[in-house]
């Protein structure tokens, strides 16, 4: 089986509202979506039988991204990001996010596509998550 993931599904092509990058590397488990916009109708007689009606063949692609152990300069710019009306503007602009993980680093066009959550422990550690959909990829 090949490796596989979202850039080698997403074109080109798509202009961020800002070209500001978001680039913190994420700090705990990473989780990829992918989503196809499908129904399936299941069939009256019960049994395997079912009909599966695409919708549309655009597939959509999110990613999870959790910051553990971070320090107040780090978390502070995420949360910039988030708020400021010029940046991120909560889910209302794209923007590239750097996306690095394992060997590779990959530049997407994304958007915030969740609120925004902060936990400040003690001794200033601290922790956020934040869920982004992916548009395409950098240029």
């Amino acid at each position: 089986m090949a490796a596989s993931e979202p850039w080698d599904f997403l074109s080109t092509g798509v202009l961020p509202d800002t070209t500001v990058e978001l680039n913190l590397t994420a700090r705990g488990i990473l989780a990829e979506h992918g989503v196809l916009n499908q129904v399936v109708h299941l069939s009256d007689a019960g049994g395997t039988a079912e009909e599966v009606v695409t919708l549309s063949t655009v597939r959509e692609f999110f990613l999870d991204v959790p910051w553990n152990n971070m320090d107040e300069s780090d978390s502070g710019t995420i949360f910039n990001f988030w708020a400021n009306a010029t940046l991120g503007d909560g889910k209302g602009r794209r923007f590239p996010l750097v996306h690095a993980y394992g060997t590779q680093t990959h530049t997407y066009i994304s958007r915030f596509d969740s609120n925004i959550t902060r936990d400040i422990m003690e001794g200033n550690i601290h922790r956020s998550s934040a869920r982004f959909k992916l548009f395409g990829r950098a240029s």
